[in-house]
């Protein structure tokens, strides 16, 4: 088995090997050793060893069954495949816990990718030089490094649905890829950011929530021409979002609250910066120092400032009352505020 540089697997002691040569729609029953998937295949026990998938147009449904090892490998292996699906299945004690490399059109669904630690910068979920796949519904948990990693070249995948918790880098990192759907997903309490996303282009990134990571929300470098919209940070330990070096990228509708330094940290040139709200967040709600057009954003209770330099957003007071009058003051859309008694 070949791999990209950097990205050995190592030796494996080979305990056993099960040959699934079943026809479409039958069962397996896992034990020990390398499991090679050949047809359709679905486990009716736990396996502990990795499955590797040898051909294209076939599904692998796990039905909910662990697969575990204890050597740096990858638990689920695909490596230059067509249409495989791969389901269902509880992947722990690997370097990955699913690795796809040089495949197209794969479907990743409802799999729970944890605790894979071993050799270098583990992660649940792995896809390098790959294209056309859905990801969707997974689940990486308490792993060593990232929770998803999206390599170079993995261009139009579409990520939705997936949550990454509590890992040792980040929860979703994409790296030198262009043109990826990226929704409604989840990042929360990841020991560095929710979301990476380097040296990438043409993306869009929308309904997705990052919380609680020890470091930014949304961390977005050296990229262009990509869409931010519609995504909330709160509670994250440094920024909510993180945009540097980024050229010609939309940050449109989004919520940062309750973060440690500021609500969004951008510079570079182009895009526009509109609809946002930063509100309570630890420096100022919005921070620029490059050329962007800002409009209709809006900052409640940031501790330093509403924005650096003033004119990002409207400061607004609301929620508040005023005990010499007794008036009351709601904002319930960007720049509108109602004032009663």
């Amino acid at each position: 088995m070949n791999h990209h540089t950097g990205r050995l697997f190592g030796a494996t002691v080979i305990a056993a090997v099960l040959v699934s040569t079943l026809m479409p729609s039958s069962s397996a029953s896992a034990t020990t050793g390398v499991m090679q998937i050949d047809a359709d295949t679905t486990l009716t026990e736990d396996h502990a060893g990795q499955i590797v998938i040898n051909a294209d147009n076939v599904t692998l449904d796990c039905a909910g069954h662990r697969v575990t090892g204890a050597v740096a490998e990858s638990g689920i292996e695909l490596e230059n495949r067509i249409g495989v699906t791969v389901r269902n299945c509880d992947v722990s004690g690997f370097r990955y816990g699913i690795y796809v490399e040089g495949s197209s059109g794969i479907t990743l669904e409802q799999n729970h990718a944890h605790h894979n630690t071993l050799g270098d910068l583990p992660a649940g979920i792995a896809m390098w030089g790959s294209s056309g796949n859905t990801i969707i519904d997974n689940n990486a948990t308490d792993n060593g490094s990232d929770g998803f990693v999206f390599g170079t070249d993995s261009d139009g995948n579409t990520t939705t649905g997936n949550t990454a918790t509590g890992n040792g880098r980040n929860g979703f990192f994409f790296w030198e890829n262009d043109s990826n759907s990226f929704s409604d997903n989840e990042a929360r309490a990841n020991i560095d950011h929710g979301v990476v996303l380097g040296r990438s282009s043409n993306g869009t990134f929308t309904g997705n929530t990052a919380d609680q990571n020890v470091r930014s929300g949304f961390s977005v470098t050296s990229t262009f021409g990509n869409t931010l919209a519609d995504n909330s940070a709160v509670g994250n330990g440094e920024y909510g979002f993180l945009v540097a070096e980024v050229d010609d990228t939309d940050i449109t509708g989004n919520t940062a609250a309750s973060n440690g330094v500021d609500g969004f940290l951008t510079d570079g040139t182009g895009g526009t910066v509109s609809g946002n709200e930063a509100h309570r967040n630890g420096d100022s709600g919005f921070r620029n120092s490059g050329a962007r057009t800002y409009t209709e954003n809006s900052c409640t209770g940031n501790l330093l400032a509403g924005s650096t330099p003033s004119g990002l957003c409207q400061e607004e007071e609301v929620g508040l009352v005023d005990p010499e009058t007794g008036e009351w003051r709601l904002r319930h859309s960007p720049g509108n505020v109602t004032r009663f008694y």
